[in-house]
């Protein structure tokens, strides 16, 4: 139902994100990594899950498409429900866990608090299996969704389309999600003119 959610960031705690878009302050549970460095502030793009169950709705907030299909992998896990789900993430991360899995290791997976043994080895059995079957997402991320905005500026100022959307990747690397609209509109002119 919803892909991103794009806003300021209004309030950062641990495991927590609330942008404000459109009006509305939108509560978003993150991992710990995520919640970690993001600061309020800067305008950010988290990629989102809606978890709908009887008695609330829920989103959920991911720094990467990476994340957020781990995310939902887990969720199809008999006995991982939302919270370890995120705990598994933020206990280690996207790209360990994912390791963890496809190594099959059981000692890693049990370092996270809330994962005891019998859950750690059906997550190697059915998460084994489902990463067989779904690779890996590529790479396209929050980072990689910058505003759109900032295409259409830098076209308006000259740039050729692939020179845009080359420049905009550079910055958005260099500066990450934190940066405002206004610092990577800079860096990308000043970028081009230090290459002209």
């Amino acid at each position: 139902m919803f892909e991103f959610l794009e806003g300021r960031v209004a309030l950062v705690e641990p495991g927590v994100v609330v942008l404000a878009a459109g009006g509305v302050g939108w509560r978003l549970l993150v991992s710990d990594r995520t919640s970690s460095a993001l600061r309020t502030g800067p305008k950010h793009r988290l990629l989102v899950h809606l978890a709908v169950s009887e008695n609330a709705f829920t989103l959920y907030g991911f720094d990467s498409d990476q994340e957020r299909w781990l995310f939902r992998q887990l969720l199809g896990v008999s006995g991982v429900g939302p919270a370890s789900a995120l705990g598994l993430l933020s206990g280690l991360g996207p790209e360990s866990l994912a390791e963890a899995i496809r190594s099959r290791d059981l000692g890693r997976l049990t370092t996270v608090k809330g994962i005891g043994r019998k859950t750690a080895e059906r997550l190697l059995v059915e998460l084994g299996e489902a990463m067989e079957k779904n690779p890996w997402p590529s790479s396209t991320d929050a980072a990689d969704l910058f505003p759109d905005d900032l295409l259409r500026v830098l076209g308006d100022l000259g740039f050729r389309p692939r020179e845009a959307r080359e420049a905009a990747d550079r910055v958005w690397r260099e500066l990450g999600p934190q940066a405002d609209f206004q610092e990577l509109l800079r860096a990308a002119l000043q970028s081009r003119s230090s290459s002209s």
